[in-house]
Parts: structure tokens; sequence; C-alpha cells
């Protein structure tokens, strides 16, 4: 049973995160870093521009009868508004896509906007603190008040709805799969004599992994077959681009991780870890398991033709695996459809119910039929 909508631990879990997690730290240093040095430049360069203006249309604005005292419970209301609306949104839509909140605090542009609107928060409870010291402060005034907010309430609100619209399931499984596409095009660009250090190793793998477990919970979660075949297929082409690429990563990149060594779906495979390791094939190895569990789901609810995807993509994976010479990733997908032959003949004796088999000969035949195409001595 899903857990019910919790809005005051999602909060706090965000707000946890806003505080602690490093992205979000950067985050925050970079946008008051900006509105510092913005803050300054207004001053010595625009505000006598601006208020030169001002002057020739003649609006002659006496700026010491500006109030101060209102401009904080503005922008308090307006982050109010702003977090508790990200909140809210990726609080419900978590209840059909799980670990959103955490997808989305690694979200660059919502980490900016919420640190943004909590900038311009302090920046205007400064000017009110100043202003009540006698401090000149006319310039950061009119920056808040003209600028920063005329800019927020312009953002404010269609941010709001670009987050909702990005909490479809299908822009949720893009983005998963355009994080693992970029940690790929990172690593072979440093070619394979590249150099890459312990920490960036673990938390590239780890959050490659990561990513597929957040896809093939999606595949148990969501009931539509719509977005089940989207992560079949996304995770077929993307293990495609992944063998065409592979040999250009570092060497190092294939030693496995202790974290790794952890990893449920490594845990029948501690004798065979070193082999994996040389062999290069962990990320498929990772990627192999996952879709065999769910095929096994898919043949018990009778969803044939999702069942027939996964062996589909795998036979492409098999046929780009041959293009590439990968002589040890062929031998692993050719257990791969042994064990899926088991499991169909297995399900058609039980259930009286053929056609899943029948479609599985048909890739694995489409398979066996590629030059280099060989089967194994035995099934998987």
């Amino acid at each position: 049973m899903r857990e019910s909508v919790n809005l005051t631990q999602a909060f706090s879990r965000i707000l946890r995160v806003l505080l602690t997690g490093s992205r979000s730290q950067y985050a925050a240093l970079m946008v008051f870093s900006g509105m510092l040095l913005a803050d300054y430049l207004f001053r010595i360069y625009l505000f006598p521009l601006y208020n030169n203006f001002l002057l020739k249309i003649g609006a002659n604005p006496v700026w010491s009868d500006l109030d101060v005292g209102f401009a904080p419970i503005v922008w308090l209301s307006f982050f109010t508004i702003i977090l508790g609306s990200l909140t809210i949104v990726i609080t419900f839509a978590s209840q059909n896509v799980p670990k959103l909140i955490d997808l989305y605090m690694d979200h660059w542009p919502s980490l900016f906007f919420v640190w943004w609107a909590a900038a311009c928060l302090i920046h205007a409870f400064t000017i009110k603190i100043l202003s009540e010291a006698g401090v000149e402060i006319v310039s950061s005034l009119i920056f808040n008040y003209h600028v920063l907010l005329a800019v927020s309430l312009v953002i404010g609100f269609p941010f709001v709805l670009s987050i909702l619209k990005s909490t479809k399931t299908s822009n949720v499984i893009e983005n998963l799969l355009q994080g693992s596409y970029a940690k790929f095009k990172r690593l072979a660009k440093k070619g394979p004599t590249g150099i890459i250090s312990t920490e960036e190793h673990a938390k590239i793998q780890y959050q490659l992994f990561e990513e597929l477990n957040q896809l093939m919970d999606l595949l148990v979660f969501v009931p539509y077959k719509e977005p089940k075949s989207q992560i079949i297929e996304g995770i077929g082409e993307l293990l495609r681009y992944y063998v065409k690429l592979k040999p250009k990563f570092p060497e190092d990149f294939f030693k496995i991780d202790q974290q790794i060594h952890d990893d449920i779906s490594f845990r029948t495979l501690k004798s065979l870890l070193a082999e994996v390791e040389k062999s290069h094939t962990f990320y498929e190895q990772k990627s192999f398991r996952m879709i065999g569990n769910v095929y096994n789901v898919f043949l018990d609810k009778g969803e044939f033709d999702l069942s027939t995807l996964c062996v589909e993509q795998l036979s492409q994976v098999g046929k780009t695996a041959i293009e590439c010479d990968d002589q040890d990733l062929i031998e692993v997908i050719t257990v791969r459809l042994n064990t899926y032959f088991r499991f169909a003949l297995k399900h058609g004796q039980h259930n009286n119910e053929p056609r899943n088999l029948y479609n599985l000969v048909f890739h694995y035949g489409q398979f066996l039929r590629l030059p280099g195409g060989t089967p194994s001595s035995g099934p998987g």
C-alpha cells in the first residue's frame, strides 16, 4: 500500500536537503554572491541612470518617503507561496512517482529559484534593519522594489507551473534517462587512459544504479502501460548507447565500488564479481537482472506485450554488442535470453498460455541469426 500524503514530513525533508545538500549549498552560495554583486552594480552604475531617467520624464521621485516596512512581509509571503507550492506539488506527485523529492532536490532550476526567493527575503530584511539604523540604503531599496520584486512576480508562478508539468511521469522518466546519458558523455570525454578519482568513481556508479532503481520503481508503481513501455524502451536505448561508448570510458570506472557490491542485484553474484569486473559488464548485469525481474511480473499479470518488449530490447542490445564485437556482453545476453526462455516455458506450461513463448522464440531467433549471435552452452 502506498504511503499517505504527509505534507509536514515532506516539507521537513525538503528543508533538510536544502540546508545540508552539497548541490543546494553550491546553489545558495552562487545566488547570494550574485545578489550582493547585483546590488553593488545597481548602486554604482544603474541607480544614477534610473534616477536621471525618472527626472527627465517628470516623475520627480522623493526617495526618502519610500516605506521599507512592508517589503519583508511581501517577500515572506512570496517565499512561503513558492516553497509551499513546491512542497505540495512534489509531495502529491510522489504518491505515483516514488522518490520524486530526491530527484527534485538535485534539480538545479528548483534549487536556484528557492534560494533566489530566500535571498530576496533576506535582502529585504537587511534593508529594513539598515534603514532603522540610519544607514543610507535608497539604491538597495529601489533595487529590491523595482527590480527583484518585479522579476520574481513575473517568473514565480510560471516556475511553479513548470514544476507541475515536469512531475508528469513521462517527463520524470526522461529526466532520469538524460541524467545517465550526461554521465556517460562525461566519462567518454576522459578517454580510456583518463583519471577518475575514488570519490567521483563511487559517486557516478552510485548515481547510475540509483537512476536504474528509480526507473524500476516506476515500473512497479505506475499502473499504465505507456510509461512502462517508455521505461523499457528507454533503458534499451540507454544500454545500446552505453555499449557503443564504453570503450572510451576510463579503465578505472569498471572497478566495482563497495556500494555496488552491496547492491541487491549483485548479492547472488558475490563469487562472480571479479569476473564481472574483468568483463566490464557490471552495468549491463544490473540492468538485465532488473528487467528480468519485471519480465516475470509481466508474465504473471498476463501483460505479454510488455514482456515481449523486454525480450525485444534485450535482443537489440545484443545486436549492438555484436556490432561492437563485445564478446563478453554477447555471452551475458545469451545467458539472459536462455533464462527468459526458461521463465516463459515454465509460465506456458503452468498456465496453458503459449503466446509469450512464441514471441520470445521469434526475438531469440532474430538474435541467433545475427552474425556472432551464438548461444552459450547452457541456460542462465
